[in-house]
């Protein structure tokens, strides 16, 4: 068994299915387990090798395409290392001496004298700082502090355009441009597009155009945006998982064949698509997950490098880095500096593999299995070094600790700390975006606030808005004046202000106009460094004899000892409140537990570290319970080796599926064979829902809607907008499945189990419109979601529909409602084209070597006669296999009578010869102007097209039948009369065809037809 990718073991999601597999393997199969980024190397071997016997480990540092860094400036392209082939993939790799780094491997000194000549903002404001608290004399005229300085840090920070100029001119393109967000992408694609940046020759923007056009006659269904051709026609694309499939394959396509030079995609194309390009650029190296920015890890970093360099095209790969405003050329040289991050074990116990392992297996023997996992491992082999390092009075001493505050105690402790961290993390959070939010009103209202309103500034100093200040000739301004409550006068920047005061808080305008005065009076001003500022605030010093002197300015400065510029200081956002509130019940908590007397007398890092002890033992209660003794030197804990959270939790997963009914000991009731015989998130959750009484009485649409909202996260619904909402009976369902959802979640907080528990009802409205036969143009035009997340949507729910049937114990009117939700949702694009492919090895070969002849004929489409052994099915090829195949371009009444048994008479009938003709014909006048045989791309392009006509010819049909079983036609009207409309509707669809085109019907589709009419006759039918 071959894993490639092994380091997909440590996704924290798809990782236990990975390190299932390894446990599982027979100790007879040999494994092979391949990848570029995996740190603790050493560990992974010896974890196969105590499972599966002696293991080799293969390690190589070459790279065919070796990597050259780049860091990107607004001053340019810069080697990131003082050697330019050093680096992780590089030919010198990273260089050590004596342990640390070598010469060549650090930073190239030139990036570090551009850095360093950021002398302002931050780093001036910290200099000030500095020299204040050392007792130097700050004091002189800084008026040129505030303009006409030293560089700032938006002269370091380079543009999309400006790179791209750059790698175009040193002809390192294609390139794939890393950004971790889809909107950023496509910001970032329409700033290149519009530009003057001319990246694709006559003859390419040709093929590009013609490419286009064959994808949307092939996918007349899938809306194109225009912004998204223009961008294709400038030679930049864009690939995200907002992109639906078939759109994203194409991207690829085009990308392969270099007609695209410039690709902006995140992160998930750095895996699992094989896409190289000559350069990537690396836009940033943190990334936000939930409410945190986190560095990207080394192996997360390398992984988007890797794919720098084509082999057999390229003779180095180039990476490039851009410098932001928070991220320096520093945090980049130290993630790719540092070691590759280790592998981690993810395994988890669901539902499903819990009562299958029961079925064959006791208690014991499941444990066995688990703690053949990676973790079980790593704890052991940890447990057995601390058993080492620790001297055995310390063992003594931990369990002396434990039993003077109890384990219980100590574990009720370390919960309320770990608890009390993560509040803050929450009320630092909130307070941050509260900050945000204010700096960008702010932003937004500073030059139309009215003078006199009382001002705060960010370190909290409170005055009067006197409005613009002009140093110079000119309408540019160095800043606003500000005068507090004492008189002193400040000169203040949008980034000091915090917030205003209300307007009614305000001293008169004539009265700020003439303190605005003192602002030209002062003849001295100090900086005051502001933190998270990046320029100075500006204190002033006037002369007192000439303000004494003035009995205007006087006058106005009496009258601000009069008012107060914030009578009442502005309130915290509820939510803050709430969290302090929070913050300040779980500090008296922990001040009255017991082992908060241990902190204040330092036992309670003791305290901490014997737990942590605790917690690597097989039985950490008994470990504390036991009678102190004394161990020799030596000697182990009885209680040491491991006990591991992967069998902590298969007790916890097996004890709810006893407290749900679905185990009675250690054998599966009906409710667990079907949680056995389920595979999704949750498998006692689907099982429950299935078994609910009032999922049995819906319609297949109803029934495919409130299966989406069990299986599918309603996180990126629950934030989109959706024309239809779902029916009162898909609510009503919804609703009465509430208290089984709560229980189920409750039980699995209690067992710090988290296997999800969805049920949302944002997208079930569109699902029920897809099921009942809407097509995808209008389905998008019904909500914000892109069309990626539509499709991956209802192709979850697809995945679950498609196993319920075959599920054990499933009533049979509930396999019959998901059998045909499955068959009516599993249309293009939500059934992709490559699905059609099935099994013969034949395609695959064909469509790699570019071969359409072969690729059209291994699909079957000449069905009749003859054609079914030479350039139609293999002979070894199963009858089943062809049948399956053949089924794919049958409509669903012909699939019936094909399933029936009447197949051979249908594969002759005229309607489906007719069809394969035409199809025929089609792929005949693509290949005959196709002059480029050996261009993969427009073999695609045929495949694509080819796929799709066969596809839109069967749609329309079935539309054509839908609309005649929609007639109202009286009992008494003969057959003759239900074929004539028929064919009426058949020769006028066509007709339409004829005239437009196939594109040109399609878009008449999403108008409503026009070729025909409702007519009522007099007996009140309608035709």
């Amino acid at each position: 068994v071959c894993f490639d990718e092994f380091h997909f073991m440590n996704d924290p999601d798809r990782g236990t299915v990975w390190e299932e597999s390894v446990i599982s393997c027979p100790r007879s199969v040999r494994i092979l387990a391949l990848s570029a980024t995996m740190g603790n190397v050493h560990d992974i071997k010896g974890w196969i090798t105590s499972i599966h016997g002696p293991t080799e480990l293969v390690l190589s540092e070459h790279r065919p395409v070796p990597l050259r860094y780049f860091f990107a400036m607004k001053q340019g392209l810069f080697p990131l290392f003082r050697d330019p082939n050093a680096g992780p993939g590089a030919l010198q790799g990273v260089p050590k001496q004596d342990g640390n780094l070598a010469p060549g491997a650090n930073i190239n000194p030139t990036l570090t004298k551009l850095e360093d000549q950021f002398v302002r903002g931050g780093q001036a404001a910290k200099n000030v700082a500095a020299s204040r608290a050392a007792g130097a004399d700050t004091k002189g005229n800084f008026r040129g502090a505030f303009k006409g300085g030293g560089p700032s840090v938006q002269s370091l920070i380079p543009t999309y355009g400006t790179i791209s100029e750059e790698l175009l001119s040193l002809k390192k393109l294609p390139a794939i441009v890393f950004i971790f967000s889809r909107a950023g992408c496509e910001q970032a694609a329409k700033s290149i597009t519009q530009g003057k940046l001319k990246l694709l020759t006559a003859d390419e923007d040709e093929y590009v155009k013609n490419a286009v056009n064959a994808f949307v006659i092939a996918n007349p269904d899938i809306p194109v945006a225009k912004g998204s051709i223009q961008m294709l026609r400038a030679g930049v694309g864009v690939h995200h998982a907002g992109l639906i499939s078939v759109w994203k394959a194409f991207i690829e396509d085009l990308f392969n064949a270099n007609k695209i030079k410039i690709l902006f995609a995140t992160e998930t194309l750095a895996a699992g698509v094989n896409m190289p390009a000559r350069t990537t650029v690396i836009s940033t190296v943190t990334k936000r997950i939930n409410s945190e920015v986190v560095k990207l890890k080394t192996s997360q970093l390398l992984q988007m490098a890797g794919r720098a360099g084509r082999r057999g095209k390229d003779t180095e790969g180039t990476v490039v880095i851009m410098r932001n405003r928070f991220e320096d050329v520093k945090m980049s040289h130290k993630i790719l500096t540092s070691p590759t991050d280790g592998i981690k074990s993810h395994f988890k116990t669901s539902y499903g593999l819990c009562v299958k392992l029961l079925e064959t297996k006791s208690l014991n023997d499941c444990k066995e299995l688990i703690e053949r996992g990676f973790g079980a491992y790593l704890l052991q082999k940890r447990a057995a070094k601390k058993m080492k390092e620790n001297v055995v009075n310390n063992v003594e001493q931990h369990r002396k600790i434990l039993q003077k505050y109890t384990l219980a105690g100590a574990r009720e402790y370390l919960k309320l700390l770990r608890r009390m961290e993560k509040e803050k993390k929450n009320y630092e959070f909130l307070v941050s975006k509260m900050l945000k939010s204010e700096y960008e009103l702010v932003q937004a209202i500073a030059e139309y606030m009215p003078v006199g309103i009382g001002i705060q500034l960010q370190n909290y100093e409170v005055g009067f808005f006197l409005g613009d200040v002009n140093w110079r000739s000119g309408t540019s301004f160095d800043g606003y004046g500000v005068i507090t409550k004492e008189g002193q006068v400040l000169l203040a920047r949008k980034e000091h202000i915090r917030s205003f005061a209300d307007t009614e808080d305000c001293i008169p305008p004539k009265t700020a106009q003439t303190l605005l005065e003192l602002v030209s009076l002062c003849n001295e001003w100090e900086e005051v460094a502001i933190e998270n500022c990046q320029t100075p605030l500006l204190v002033g010093a006037y002369p007192p004899n000439e303000v004494f002197n003035d009995v205007k300015i006087q006058n106005a400065l009496d009258t601000l000892s009069s008012r107060d510029p914030f009578p009442s200081p502005p309130q915290s956002p509820g939510s803050i409140i709430k969290q302090k509130s929070i913050l300040k019940s779980m500090e008296e908590q922990l001040k009255k537990h017991p082992i908060s007397l241990a902190v204040e007398e330092g036992e309670g890092e003791r305290v901490i570290d014997a737990l942590r002890y605790a917690s690597t033992l097989k039985d950490p209660v008994a470990f504390a319970n036991e009678k102190t003794k004394k161990l020799t030197s030596g000697e182990e804990d009885a209680y040491a080796g491991g006990e591991i959270f992967a069998w902590k939790m298969f007790q916890n997963v097996y004890q709810i599926l006893q407290k749900f009914e679905a185990l009675k000991g250690t054998n599966a009731t009906d409710l667990g064979e079907m949680v056995g015989s389920l595979s999704s998130d949750n498998e006692l959750w689907l099982a429950l829902v299935l078994r609910h009484p009032s999922v049995q009485t819906l319609n297949a649409a109803e029934f495919g809607a409130v299966i989406c909202s069990v299986v599918v996260d309603g996180y990126k619904a629950g934030n989109a907008f959706f024309k239809d909402p779902p029916s009162a009976t898909i609510k009503s369902v919804l609703k009465e499945l509430e208290p089984v959802q709560w229980e189920l979640q409750s039980e699995q907080t209690d067992a710090l189990i988290d296997f999800p528990v969805h049920l949302s009802v944002d997208a079930a409205g569109m699902v029920e419109s897809w099921v009942r036969g809407t097509s995808w143009r209008e389905l998008c035009k019904e909500t914000s979601l892109d069309q990626g997340d539509i499709c991956r949507m209802l192709r979850r729910t697809v995945e679950a529909l498609r196993q319920i049937p075959n599920a054990y114990g499933v009533p049979p009117n509930v396999a019959q409602l998901s059998y045909e939700a499955a068959q009516r949702m599993d249309r293009f694009p939500v059934a992709d084209f490559a699905e059609v492919l099935g099994s013969d090895p034949s395609l695959a070969a064909a469509a790699v070597d570019g071969d359409v002849k072969k690729s059209t004929a291994g699909l079957g489409f000449e069905f009749g006669g003859t054609a079914q052994s030479a350039d139609g099915f293999d002979s070894d090829v199963e009858e089943s296999e062809r049948n399956l195949l053949l089924q794919q371009f049958l409509d669903e009444d012909e699939e019936n009578e094909f399933q029936s048994g009447d197949s051979e008479d249908l594969l002759a009938s005229d309607g489906v010869n007719q069809r394969v003709d035409d199809l025929n014909a089609f792929l005949d006048s693509i290949q005959s102007d196709d002059n480029e045989n050996d261009d993969p791309f427009s073999a695609a392009i045929t495949r694509s097209v080819s796929a799709a006509d066969l596809k839109a010819k069967k749609r329309k049909e079935q539309q054509i039948r839908r609309e005649s079983e929609a007639l109202e036609v009286d009992d008494d009207m003969d057959s003759k009369e239900n074929d004539s409309i028929l064919e009426d509707m058949e020769a006028l669809l066509f007709e339409v065809e004829e005239d437009g085109g196939l594109g040109s019907y399609i878009d008449e589709e999403t108008e409503g037809y026009e070729g025909y009419e409702e007519i009522e006759d007099d007996s009140g039918g309608v035709r």
